[in-house]
């Protein structure tokens, strides 16, 4: 038993496995994904606000219509 012990106590102090470090290319990527994300959720935000500030079913259709490609 204390063998067994020692070896959960060795496995809880060791560290972490890393994760592989990302390319320059797929961190570029990623940023400009990010930015993206941002300025269509602003852009849906703001539309929101000019249409009574409440997310209607019918909002949403006239969302899906209008910024179906940004919005996903």
């Amino acid at each position: 038993m204390a063998n067994s012990s020692l070896a959960l106590s060795v496995m809880a102090h060791s560290a972490p496995a890393r994760e592989p470090r990302k390319g320059l290319l797929a961190s570029f990527i990623g940023h400009l994904q990010a930015v993206r994300e941002r300025q269509a959720e602003q852009i849906i935000s703001q539309y929101i606000q000019q249409h009574g500030g409440r997310l209607t079913d019918d909002l949403e259709r006239q969302i899906s219509r209008k910024f179906g490609e940004i919005a996903g």
